[in-house]
């Protein structure tokens, strides 16, 4: 499955819609931006998870798990 596949899957589960009363073209167009957020989030997961190591000095965190 690509990553557009799955971004499209979970967008909807990630941001739910709060407002029923929206116009078709506005709610196609949020559904679109949560697609690419999800999108984004998949993509860079490696960049947006990892704590640099002069951080993990400055709260005392060993990196005993690599």
């Amino acid at each position: 499955m690509g990553l557009n596949s799955v971004a499209m899957i979970m967008a909807p589960n990630l941001f739910l819609c709060t407002s029923k009363s929206q116009p078709a073209l506005q709610e196609i167009k949020q559904a679109q931006g949560t697609v690419n957020i999800v999108r984004m989030l998949i993509k860079y997961q490696a960049i947006l998870w990892t704590v640099s190591e002069h951080f993990l000095g400055v709260i005392g965190v060993e990196k005993t798990w690599l």
